[in-house]
This record gives C-alpha cells, sequence and structure tokens, in this order.
C-alpha cells in the first residue's frame, strides 16, 4: 500500500520543504552565493489559515421537538459542544488541531482528524480490581472511587488530533464511507516501553532500550454488512516495525478519523492519490518559488562578488 501512496507521500514532502523554507537544496546557485529563502511559501499558506480558522465557534444546535424542554436540551447541548471544541483546541493539544487541520489542507491538499477517547483521563473500575478493592476493607474501595470521580471532575477524555497527510493511508474506494485506513508514525522508544511493555515481555527485555525510535502503523477496519447480508466486525491492529503487537476489536465500529480533501485536486482515471490531494503548491506555484528564491540569491551574491573582485583587483 505504500507503494501506492508513494508519489503522494513524496509529494508531501516536498510541499512541507516549500511551507518551511528548507528547499535550498532545489535552488541552483554559483559557489559561495548565500541562498535566501523568501517567506511567500510559508506567508500564502498562514494569511489563508488565518482568514478561515474563528478564535471562536457558535454551535446550533436543532431542538428535537416543539416543546420547553427540547429547547432547553437545545441549548444546553449547543452549549456543551461551544465549549468542548474550545477545550480540544486551547488545552486538548499542543497545536491548536483546528488550525493544524487546514494548514495540511492549503498545504498539501489533504487532513485528517483522529478522534478517540483517551481512557487515563476517565479512568474505569473493571470488576476484577472492584472485587480486589473490597477484599482488602477499609476505605481502599472508596478512596479509589473518590479518585476516580476527582480525575474525571478535572478531564475531558475526548482528544482530537490532526494528522500530517503523510500518516495517512485510506481506503482508495470512491463511496460515502471508507472501511479502512492506516495511520503511520515514527514512535520513541520511552513511548513503545510505556505503552506496550505490560502486554509484550519483549519491550521490558534492556536489549530493547537500545533501539531509539520504531515505526508504527495502526490499521483500523469499519464494521459493515455486504451485499449478501453478512456482518464483518471492525477490527484494530498495531505493528511495531512490522510485527504485530496489538489485534482486538473496533469499539466505535466506524473508523476514528476524519478525512477531507481540500477539492483543488481531482479524481483521475487511474485513482492515483496524489492527484486528489493538490493544495497550494502545485508544480507552477514551486517553480515561481524556486524563481523568486534565485532572484533573491543572486542579487545579494552578485554584490558579493564584485566586492571581491574589487578587493582582488586593488590588491
Amino acid at each position: 500500500m505504500e507503494g501506492y501512496y508513494a508519489a503522494a507521500f513524496e509529494g508531501f514532502d516536498e510541499d512541507a520543504a516549500f511551507y518551511e523554507g528548507t528547499f535550498g537544496s532545489m535552488v541552483t546557485v554559483p559557489e559561495g552565493f548565500p541562498i535566501t529563502i523568501p517567506t511567500t511559501g510559508r506567508a500564502v499558506v498562514d494569511e489563508a489559515v488565518d482568514s478561515i480558522v474563528p478564535a471562536d465557534i457558535l454551535v446550533s444546535y436543532p431542538p428535537r421537538g416543539m416543546t420547553k424542554k427540547a429547547e432547553e436540551d437545545s441549548q444546553n447541548g449547543g452549549r456543551w459542544l461551544r465549549h468542548a471544541w474550545g477545550h480540544v483546541r486551547s488545552k486538548g493539544s499542543d497545536i491548536d488541531p483546528m488550525r493544524d487541520f487546514a494548514r495540511n489542507l492549503f498545504m498539501s491538499g489533504k487532513a485528517c482528524y483522529k478522534v478517540v477517547p483517551d481512557y487515563t483521563l476517565w479512568p474505569l473500575l473493571p470488576e476484577p480490581e472492584e472485587k480486589a478493592l473490597r477484599e482488602l476493607g477499609g476505605t481502599a474501595l472508596k478512596d479509589r472511587v473518590r479518585l476516580i470521580k476527582q480525575i474525571r471532575e478535572e478531564n475531558f477524555p475526548l482528544t482530537v488530533r490532526s494528522l500530517a497527510p503523510s500518516c495517512i493511508m485510506e481506503d482508495p474506494t470512491i463511496a460515502n464511507r471508507k472501511l479502512w485506513i492506516c495511520e503511520r508514525y515514527v514512535m520513541s522508544n520511552a513511548e513503545v516501553r510505556s505503552l506496550y511493555s505490560q502486554d509484550v515481555e519483549e519491550f521490558r527485555d534492556q536489549n530493547f532500550w537500545g533501539h531509539s525510535s520504531y515505526n508504527i502503523h495502526e490499521l483500523w477496519t469499519a464494521t459493515y454488512v455486504d451485499y449478501k447480508g453478512k456482518l464483518h466486525p471492525g477490527k484494530h491492529w498495531v505493528f511495531i516495525n512490522y510485527g504485530m503487537v496489538v489485534e482486538e476489536d473496533n469499539p466505535y465500529h466506524n473508523i476514528p478519523y476524519v478525512l477531507k480533501y481540500s477539492g483543488f485536486g481531482r479524481e483521475a482515471y487511474e485513482g492515483s492519490p496524489e492527484y486528489k490531494s493538490v493544495g497550494f503548491f502545485t508544480p507552477q506555484v514551486k517553480s515561481m518559488l524556486l524563481a523568486e528564491a534565485r532572484r533573491a540569491t543572486h542579487l545579494p551574491g552578485s554584490i558579493i562578488f564584485v566586492r571581491q573582485l574589487a578587493y582582488q583587483n586593488l590588491g
């Protein structure tokens, strides 16, 4: 599948280079000329993000009836959704996921949200654990329940993350519902041990600590009913360096991702994803940015060259 998305991934990396200003190696200049990278590439994307991403969100939640209670429920629901989004944007992520989502749309033409609960922020009390606490006696069970309630009151369990388009390989079928998606990313040694060492004995071994990072592939499938009426339950797998460490049922039935394209691309006959994922940095725009960088580089470089030549003649 990575081969199918290879051209798109290469384009995403190039888009990021033009946004971050790290495309200096693409600019051909004489030896000794300092390269000047214009701010245009980043500015056009950031200004577009500033134009469409609101500082606040007004939620319209229509009442589910004509009664006074339905109207009150509508107002309460709208307020809750507004403040939930406010919390997600300000405290639920290092970077506002809405701004990052819009940035990816303008930069590469593809953006993705991942929406999942974080149960460390909404702890549970399974029956075996409850039974063990009862056997301890005293206030052990009561103290645990009090702690769980406190953690729930202080946190919001729903996490919304914006993912870079190069992290995602989705079901290429043109349909109303994607049936599978694969998320790929790199995880540090410490993260792998923290998340999976309880279930995988290998990750507790001291020899495992020598690795600095690991390639992770997280595959989700949605629950669906085929044309013969057969039910196919959704699944979730996690692979670390292509070795499976998690296999479980998908508790959400749908894939927990929201995937969107910018609309600047097109549906190609051969279905190539690089034609759908089109942002501001088209080949034409990239060539203009390279020309701008060459112009900005040649002028000061020429002045330096003339000065050096003049000093040589004076000597």
